[in-house]
C-alpha cells in the first residue's frame, strides 16, 4: 500500500503565478495524497485565486486549505504546516510561484523508498522566467550524489536544492518546532537530514523552478535574511541531537566550530560595509572568507581531515 504524502504548498502574495502552482498540485499523479495549500496572510488576489481553484476541483485528492490571519514569515509558517496540519509519511514542499511536474510525487516516492536509508531528498528542476519560460535546467554533477555530515564538517561542497524536495517525518518528529525568528526552513532541513545520517541529491526534473526578482533566491532578498537566527536553530537543533544522542559530543564540538564558520562567511558575504571601489570589495570579500575556511581546515582533527 502507498504511503499518504503531504504535499504542502506554501503561498504568499502569488497571485501571478498560483493558478498554474495549484493546478500542477491538484494534476498529481501519486494516491494517497493530502494536499495542504496555505497562505502566509497575503496582501493580493492569491487567497481569492486559490478559494475559486478549490471550490471547482472534483478530484481524487484531499485538500487543506489554510490562510494565516497574520503573516507569521517564512520560518513560522512553515512550522504551523509542517507541526500542526501534515499528517503525512512523507512529505513534499512547494512555493506557490513554482510548478510540479505532473509525475512528481509519484517519481519522489519512488526513490524515497529506493533510497530509504536517508531521510531527504533533494532534485533538479527546469527555471523558468516570469512568464513561464524556461531559462536553463538546473543539474547536479552527478546523477546521484549522497551528502553526509562529515561533508559538511571538511567544507565538502553540499549541493542542496530545496524545490520540489521530499523528506519523512522524522525530520519533524525528532526535532523540535523550528523557531519563529528562522527566516528560512531550507538550511534548516538540509542540517537535520545531514544528522540523520545524510540526504541524497538526484538529477531529476521534477519541478519547473521561477526566478524572478520577489524570489527569495534574489540576492537583495537572500541577503536580508538574519542569518544569524538560522545558525542560532542550526544551534538549537545541535544541542537536541546531543542530547538525544543522536550525535557524540566529539561531533558536537566541530559543529559548533562549523556552524560559527558559516555566521562569519555570511556576515562578510552579505553584510559587509566596506567603502571600497566593486573589484577590490569583491577581491577582499574571496580573501577574507579564503582565510577563515584555511584557519578552520587547520584546526580540524587529523583523522577528521583523513
Amino acid at each position: 500500500m502507498n504511503k499518504t504524502v503531504s504535499f504542502t504548498l506554501f503561498t504568499y502574495n502569488h497571485e501571478r503565478y498560483i493558478k498554474d502552482s495549484v493546478i500542477s498540485v491538484l494534476n498529481q499523479s501519486y494516491s494517497p495524497l493530502e494536499i495542504i495549500i496555505s497562505d502566509d496572510c497575503s496582501t493580493d488576489k492569491t487567497f481569492d485565486i486559490i478559494k475559486t481553484i478549490i471550490k471547482e476541483y472534483s478530484g481524487p485528492h484531499k485538500v487543506i486549505l489554510n490562510r494565516n490571519e497574520k503573516n507569521l514569515g517564512i520560518g513560522a509558517h512553515v512550522t504551523k504546516v509542517l507541526y500542526e496540519i501534515a499528517s503525512g509519511e512523507y512529505i513534499v514542499m512547494l512555493a506557490g510561484d513554482d510548478i510540479s511536474k505532473k509525475y512528481h510525487v509519484e517519481e519522489a516516492v519512488s526513490l524515497l523508498n529506493q533510497y530509504n536509508d536517508v531521510s531527504l531528498i533533494d532534485f533538479s528542476a527546469d527555471f523558468i522566467d516570469e512568464n513561464g519560460s524556461i531559462i536553463k535546467r538546473s543539474a547536479s554533477s552527478h546523477q546521484i550524489t549522497k551528502y553526509t555530515i562529515h561533508d559538511y564538517l571538511v567544507l565538502n561542497r553540499v549541493g542542496s536544492f530545496s524545490p520540489g524536495r521530499i523528506f519523512k517525518r522524522s525530520l519533524i518528529e525528532f526535532f523540535e518546532p523550528i523557531s519563529e525568528d528562522c527566516p528560512t526552513e531550507d538550511f534548516v532541513l538540509v542540517l537535520r537530514s545531514l544528522l540523520q545520517g545524510g540526504f541524497y541529491r538526484i538529477d531529476n526534473s521534477l519541478v519547473y523552478y521561477r526566478k524572478h526578482y520577489t524570489s527569495l533566491s534574489n540576492f537583495k532578498i537572500y541577503s536580508k535574511l538574519s542569518h544569524y537566527n538560522i545558525i542560532k536553530q542550526f544551534e538549537r537543533d545541535i544541542i537536541h541531537s546531543l542530547k538525544n544522542k543522536l550525535i557524540t559530543k566529539y561531533i558536537f564540538d566541530i559543529l559548533i566550530k562549523r556552524i560559527s564558520l558559516d555566521l562569519k562567511i555570511k556576515n562578510i558575504k552579505y553584510k559587509n560595509k566596506y567603502k571600497l571601489p566593486t573589484y577590490m570589495n569583491q577581491l577582499f570579500i574571496k580573501l577574507s572568507i579564503k582565510y577563515l575556511r584555511f584557519k578552520y581546515i587547520i584546526s580540524l582533527p587529523k583523522n577528521l581531515k583523513g
